[in-house]
């Protein structure tokens, strides 16, 4: 991976791994919260240690500065790394030719030149929600990039998630593993906002009193972590028709095997239709898959009889009826 980061001329936080949230995914898992809770809050109390050592004020700039020391990595995130490292963490762990991504042809394992090369990570549970421990690295990572061009540079939000897209769509997916991860980008999302609580916001983890920073509240995942990380509920996207189908396939072949066990992605069409109540409306398009986007626009008909029609007035079977005529509208 690492000789491939240099040759495109990215710089060190290359994080091109893909996940396998398919193969294992009914697998029991331990929830690895606890650990990873206790982790990031033991990081935050040593960049606290720092601040309070070496600084006589309140910087924000300060706070952010010592707590990304604490989460940088270099070819892989430091809390990833951490991650697949630690043995009290259980995971998922998918060889690559028994994975989602078997059988791929000879022209796409050479379009998908760090998948080949690298391999997959596994995956964990986090707070109920399977995801691949990638996400870690993109939380911690992405997330601090996007939060320098979002918050600090002042570009805005969106100049931020434009600019995860770009690099999912060149260096960071399409170009490399030939995966564009809509689970990625949403975890990048979540980091951003972390690192912009850190300070500000309605509860921030750190708060100044008489010149010196304090730690106001603990960290957990609990704040951040949902289904769109998953990237078998936020479906992503594939450089060529043919890995597309060979995911597609595999996944049929998988429910085959598995009866009453759904692994077409998406796998949750209710957890897909959540993702509007979680992120504002303007920001979708560059967070959520167009798979789950078309599927709450098809929930979203689907209700409008209900919502037009009073059941005073009219028997449920018309509304019934209503509601599958104006689905087969929207086929049309």
């Amino acid at each position: 991976m690492k000789i491939f980061c240099i040759l495109l001329g990215v710089n060190a936080q290359c994080l091109a791994y893909e996940v396998d949230n398919f193969t294992l995914r009914y697998k029991p898992l331990n929830d690895s919260i606890t650990i990873l809770d206790a982790e990031i809050n033991s990081r935050l109390n040593h960049a606290l240690q720092g601040l309070t050592k070496d600084k006589t004020s309140c910087n924000k700039s300060d706070v952010l500065s010592y707590v990304s020391e604490e989460f940088s990595g270099n070819i892989v995130g430091s809390i990833e790394s951490w991650s697949i490292k630690n043995k009290k963490i259980e995971k998922a762990d998918v060889d690559l030719e028994k994975s989602i991504y078997k059988s791929r042809s000879i022209n796409d394992k050479i379009l998908g030149g760090v998948l080949s090369a690298a391999g997959l990570e596994p995956s964990i549970n986090l707070n109920g929600y399977f995801i691949g421990v990638d996400k870690l690295g993109h939380f911690f990572d992405q997330g601090y990039a996007q939060f320098l061009i979002a918050f600090k540079d002042g570009d805005g939000i969106e100049a931020a998630l434009k600019r995860g897209v770009k690099q999912e769509e060149s260096y960071l997916g399409w170009s490399t593993t030939g995966v564009k991860s809509y689970g990625d980008l949403s975890a990048n999302y979540s980091g951003m906002m972390f690192y912009k609580n850190l300070t500000d916001g309605n509860s921030p983890y750190f708060i100044c009193k008489n010149d010196r920073w304090q730690i106001a509240k603990q960290f957990s995942f609990k704040e951040y972590v949902n289904p769109s990380w998953d990237e078998a509920i936020n479906c992503s996207e594939f450089n060529s028709e043919s890995l597309k189908s060979v995911v597609n396939t595999n996944a049929l072949t998988l429910e085959k095997g598995n009866p009453g066990k759904k692994f077409k992605c998406p796998v949750s069409e209710e957890k897909c239709n959540s993702f509007a109540s979680i992120f504002p409306k303007e920001f979708l398009s560059h967070l959520i898959s167009p798979s789950c986007r078309n599927t709450q626009s098809s929930s979203s008909s689907g209700e409008m009889c209900q919502q037009k029609l009073s059941t005073s007035l009219v028997s449920p079977s018309f509304l019934k009826f209503c509601d599958q005529f104006i689905g087969k509208q929207n086929e049309k």
